[in-house]
């Protein structure tokens, strides 16, 4: 059996790098030539590509969101709902998305599934506690890692759908030559690796397509109810946030954006994920989506790299070897990819995104009325749409005037207010 061309059991040195002195300029601007993936560079894929990015740019908002990736959208579309539901208003919110290069062309763009784990279920409850835990799964809703099935199981947690694999079951498997139509039982498919595995119920998806559908959406909903308006601007990086200082005004904040220069989060890969594609017409075998090999560049993890105009030598190596390893005799060494691309992801210390009001702890009210949604360390597919409906929640609470209320399914450690250190 050959050796898998990667590293594992490598998240622990990841963590500690990420907890090293910082020896690197503040995050630039993304820069304006990224690889193009799969998913964005497919022939009519993004409708929204350049939308708003010339003529006039609207002047002023309620509501203004850095990022129309899943989730910026995700929160525009939940003010949108929220406020429907509400129903009658005084006058309708405007939400204007900017963005920064073209319509979500950052780590939503490089993302690839809809990721379906119980992450780390013992870790994250011997740091924050089993009810934090069983939150983050609530949050995500989905499925199990064989280390952790045990501890989610214990905890209450239904795992029914779940099936551990041993080596000798997967390798009875074969996930393509078969007949159109035919159903097999679970002893009779081969999935033809030599590896023990997981198999959990899962989700595929199109994230550009998915938060294009969100968009619209989210115009509809504004406009069939009178609650509010979206406008996006694409290709208008904010470059500086500053206060408005003058009395009379109900506008809290000041966005720069210089026209046609082009925002990025720290980290590029991440850990190995793969999927076939539906068989197309003409094809033999699936188109198979495969990403991570980061940890081929430890110790460093490719750590405070803002360029994704490049791939990583290093990484294409460990990648193009990789289905050979695991499923010898199905893939050939030395196939080129039909496309390759490199993505910029947003990382925090424990892998744990910042969800709520920006926070400094000198100075509570210094950012009122900012707040984030980021840092979802390769994990966000899952995540996403959840946290910009709270933090779309918090921000209509603070245009009321009202109290948020805590939801319970958020993970408390997610909340900036319980994290003004970090």
């Amino acid at each position: 059996m050959a050796a898998l061309p990667l590293f594992l059991n490598v998240l622990a040195e990841q963590r500690a790098a990420l907890k090293r002195p910082v020896d690197a300029l503040p995050a630039p601007l993304p820069v304006p030539n990224p690889t193009k993936s799969f998913w964005i560079d497919s022939p009519g894929a993004n409708s929204l590509a350049k939308e708003g990015s010339d003529g006039q740019l609207t002047a002023d908002a309620d509501i203004a969101i850095i990022g129309s990736g899943i989730t910026g959208v995700s929160a525009a579309y939940h003010l949108s709902r929220l406020l429907a539901d509400k129903g009658s208003i005084d006058k309708p919110i405007k939400i204007v998305i900017l963005e920064a290069r073209d319509f979500c062309s950052g780590a939503t763009d490089e993302a690839s599934d809809y990721s379906n784990f119980f992450s780390e279920f013992a870790a994250y409850s011997a740091l924050f506690g089993v009810e934090d835990a069983k939150r983050a799964i609530a949050l995500e809703q989905r499925t199990v890692a064989k280390i952790d099935y045990e501890a989610a199981r214990a905890a209450g947690l239904d795992v029914g759908d779940v099936e551990i694999l041993t080596k000798e079951q997967v390798e009875k498997v074969r996930l393509w030559h078969l007949p159109p139509g035919l159903l097999l039982t679970n002893s009779s498919r081969e999935y033809g690796a030599r590896y023990p595995g997981v198999r959990t119920p899962g989700y595929n998806i199109w994230p550009l397509k998915l938060v294009t559908h969100l968009h619209k959406l989210t115009e509809e909903t504004g406009k069939n109810s009178a609650t509010s308006s979206l406008h996006l601007h694409t290709n208008t990086p904010v470059t500086a946030i500053s206060s408005i200082a003058f009395g009379g005004s109900s506008l809290r904040w000041s966005l720069t954006t210089p026209p046609l220069t082009n925002s990025a989060f720290i980290g590029k890969e991440g850990f190995e994920f793969w999927f076939p594609r539906p068989l197309e017409p003409g094809r033999t075998q699936p188109l198979v989506i495969l990403g991570g090999g980061r940890e081929s560049t430890k110790p460093e993890f490719e750590l405070y790299e803002a360029d994704d105009s490049t791939v990583n030598l290093k990484v294409g190596e460990t990648l193009r070897k990789f289905l050979p390893a695991v499923f010898p005799g199905r893939y050939e060494g030395g196939n080129e990819p039909e496309v390759e691309w490199s993505g910029i992801m947003g990382y925090t210390k424990t892998g744990d995104p910042f969800v709520g009001p920006v926070i400094d702890p000198a100075n509570p009210d210094a950012y009122k009325g900012q707040y984030i949604s980021a840092d979802f360390a390769g994990h966000g597919m899952p995540r996403t749409f959840s946290c910009a409906e709270a933090v779309a929640q918090m921000i209509l609470a603070d245009l009321q005037g009202k109290e948020w209320i805590i939801l319970e399914w958020l993970p408390h450690y997610h909340r900036t207010q319980n994290r003004p250190n970090e």
